[in-house]
């Protein structure tokens, strides 16, 4: 009916019948995953659509799915028998301008200008940790996948004997078995095969080592291993099989032929011949030297190369050249004009070769013989950045009259979508009346302000002095100590992005509600119950607490209007009433609930569900809806479009929003190697850059972010850097370098 000719996928594990392929999504996708879908669906191909080797990155929180795990939860994906895993992400890109958006992770989960996703390969093409961690098992799957896509599961026939688990798969003959670690430390295994033959394994805790038997890779030999292998198939030197390890470790490996075997004895390695004469059985041990083993039988050549993990992690399969190649001793890889690629040295001695090369090189060689391609030096300069300029950003009624979009409305301010703008800075005003402050203010003249409708984290002036940051969303609170007569209030907002994965899509963006005098903000994390009437606090830990339900009493003093605002349970109730959640999903860790039409004057009872997770906010807001603002004025603040003048920069921070502006000559890059500029935002707030009029993005000094891209392709010969920092702090530490881990030889001067 709808015209729709392609298969369908569904990612979340229930697809039934024929109406879409299941598929699965996550970081811990074995066989648990694959045995639901294979009970829905026997015969379709085991896909995970979605490996989320990391995750966006959002201001002010850590990165998660670090490179430690990586290899573990791929492999244990392939042990399951999943046959396609598709990484999101693998490679990470940059929300440019104001792309960046925002997630129900928490309060103020806005994402970071960069999306690197903290994925194997940065948002520069660099190489990461991570990256490694993936080339690797890829580098074992490049060998092994056809078998392992052919394979059945079949169980083992031999019990461990060792603190190790162990999934087995055969074909034709021959067995692979992967042996988990389950020690503390790393541990020595000896995996048995149905034969009685045992190979032994070395493997680090929860890592996934396979171990094989009567394996064929090239169809005259098989080989026993038990450890990570590859193959290559040299056209001048012959087949190659790569053996890698911890440095260090031992590895137990056997190649069984169907004629006599010879082997030359270089370099020395333990060896003992067996099978009367047709096969070789070697103890291995990687070191960070290459060993290369030569084996003859029949007159074919096989050669059996030996590596630690730096090693294998510095060996590339070269295909830009048309034939392929293996390279070996480079620590990273770049692309040169025409697509070929062209690699950094390792460095300490260590020879870059290359296997597969023609013209008579087989033994490999050192490559600068070779190709002729260029070998970039090991480092990066850069300098910093001087002849700075600033210029104040006007707010308040200097900014209304500046020729920005603006907007006076009643009842609430406008928001960025009613100005027509997708991110940039809105400054808001309106006046607290003197009559409305002294009755709503405390005893000792102190009075909090609740702020009825919160997108975006806002800088509040009173009376044009900064008094302070907001940055509770949704609903937040900002206490002053008013002056006798009118108050003039100021909030200046950056859009900070929208919603991804729920309802709230579509969001308006600054303050979108009134602000109130009066009210009542409480931290509702303490002080709950469980159903046996032991205390529950949502923020510290309750070991021993079988709660699934609290309760919680909370006073109203008469206020008409009552929120809350975090991570709440489902199920939530307010003396009695259901509170309708919509589509809140209990992984959310932020939404925000009206519950004004259920409270009453005075004592007050809330239950929810209780999931046992931490709870990083949860607050009650009350107020009185009458005791609004009401009238407020917006004006369209720090457009980098706008003409402005600029003096030489002092060099003493000024603390209030200003512009600041830096020229530098476009870079030169030793041997044609791409830039890959990163500006670093040392000693900065919180604001914009932009680079020839582009805008680079937001930059935080919150963190995690620190340096920000600068695309080759936005660079001119003169290049001019502008950047609007809210906090008006010192740029005297900004400076721009090249990407390091390329290698290219990168300088930035001054005209």
């Amino acid at each position: 009916g709808l015209g729709v000719t392609v298969p369908l996928i569904a990612c979340d594990h229930t697809a039934e019948g024929d109406a879409a392929l299941g598929c699965a999504n996550g970081w811990k996708v074995g066989d648990d995953s694959y045995g639901r879908l294979l009970r829905q669906q026997p015969d379709t191909p085991k896909i995970i659509t979605e490996f989320w080797n990391g995750l966006y990155t959002v201001w002010g929180a850590p990165r998660r799915n670090t490179h430690v795990d990586v290899e573990g939860r791929l492999m244990d994906s392939v042990c399951a028998g999943f046959t396609a895993i598709n990484h999101y992400m693998f490679h990470g890109g940059t929300n440019f301008g104001s792309w960046g958006g925002r997630t129900v992770f928490g309060s103020g989960s806005f994402i970071t200008t960069s999306y690197e996703s903290d994925a194997p390969l940065d948002e520069y093409a660099g190489l990461t940790k991570k990256y490694m961690d993936c080339k690797r098992v890829g580098t074992f799957l490049r060998e092994c996948g056809p078998f392992l896509m052919a394979s059945e599961r079949a169980e083992p026939s031999c019990v461990p004997t060792d603190r190790y688990s162990v999934r087995l798969r055969v074909h034709g003959g021959a067995q692979m078995a992967f042996v988990e670690g389950l020690d503390e430390e790393r541990g020595i295994y000896h995996a048995a095969f149905g034969d009685g033959r045992v190979v032994r394994v070395t493997a680090n805790p929860r890592q996934i080592v396979p171990a094989v038997r009567g394996y064929d890779p090239f169809g005259w030999f098989r080989m026993d291993c038990g450890a990570f292998f590859t193959t290559f198939r040299d056209p001048v030197g012959g087949d190659i099989v790569i053996i890698w390890g911890e440095n260090g470790e031992r590895t137990q490996a056997s190649f069984l032929f169907d004629s006599e075997v010879s082997y030359r004895d270089v370099p020395c390695v333990s060896h003992v011949v067996t099978d009367g004469g047709r096969g070789i059985a070697f103890d291995l041990c990687h070191f960070a030297e290459m060993q290369v083993l030569w084996l003859e039988s029949g007159g074919r050549a096989l050669r059996v190369i030996v590596l630690d993990v730096a090693g294998i992690d510095g060996t590339w399969f070269d295909r830009s050249g048309g034939s392929e190649v293996m390279v070996t001793g480079c620590l990273g890889v770049g692309c040169r004009e025409g697509g070929r690629l062209a690699y950094r040295g390792g460095g300490s001695g260590v020879p870059i070769r290359a296997f597969g090369a023609t013209g008579g090189l087989g033994e490999g060689w050192d490559w600068d013989a070779g190709f002729g391609c260029r070998v970039y030096g090991p480092s990066v300069r850069g300098v910093g950045l001087s002849g700075w300029e600033a210029s104040p950003e006007p707010l308040g009624k200097a900014a209304r009259a500046g020729g920005g979009r603006t907007a006076a409305t009643q009842g609430r301010p406008a928001d960025f979508t009613v100005l027509g703008k997708l991110g940039g800075y809105l400054y808001y005003e309106a006046e607290l009346l003197g009559g409305l402050a002294e009755a709503a203010a405390d005893g000792d003249g102190n009075l909090r302000l609740i702020l009825g409708g919160v997108q975006d984290p806002l800088i509040a002036y009173h009376e044009g002095v900064r008094v302070g940051e907001v940055r509770g969303m949704f609903l937040s609170h900002l206490d002053i100590r008013p002056r006798k007569g009118a108050n003039r209030l100021g909030f200046l907002a950056q859009g900070m992005g929208r919603f991804c994965m729920t309802t709230f899509l579509g969001e308006r963006k600054g303050m979108t509600g009134d602000v109130y005098a009066g009210g009542v903000a409480m931290d509702m994390r303490g002080g709950w119950e469980g159903a046996d009437g032991e205390s529950v606090d949502l923020d510290k830990g309750q070991p021993e607490t079988k709660a699934t339900r609290v309760r919680k009493i909370f006073d109203n003093i008469g206020h008409d209007k009552a929120f809350l605002c975090g991570r709440l349970g489902l199920g939530l109730t307010v003396n009695g009433h259901k509170v309708d959640l919509g589509y809140y999903e209990d992984w959310w860790r932020f939404t925000c609930a009206d519950i004004s039409a259920y409270t009453v004057g005075g004592e007050n009872v809330v239950e929810m569900d209780y999931n046992r997770k931490h709870v990083d906010r949860l607050d009650l807001y009350t107020y009185d809806s009458s005791k609004g603002l009401g009238s407020w004025e917006a004006a369209e603040v720090a457009d980098p479009a706008e003409a402005r003048d600029f003096a030489p920069y002092a060099g003493e921070a000024p603390r209030t929003p200003h512009w600041y502006r830096c020229r530098f000559r476009r870079p030169v890059s030793v041997g044609g190697a791409p830039l890959n500029l990163r500006l670093r935002m040392t000693g900065m707030g919180k604001g914009f850059i932009t680079l020839n009029g582009r805008g680079v993005g937001r930059f935080w000094q919150v963190g995690p972010q620190e340096d920000y891209k600068l695309p080759d392709g936005w660079l001119l010969d003169e290049n001019e850097l502008l950047i609007f920092d809210e906090e008006g702090r010192d740029p005297g530490r900004v400076r721009v370098f090249g990407e390091p881990d390329l290698g290219a030889y990168v300088e930035v001067s001054l005209p």
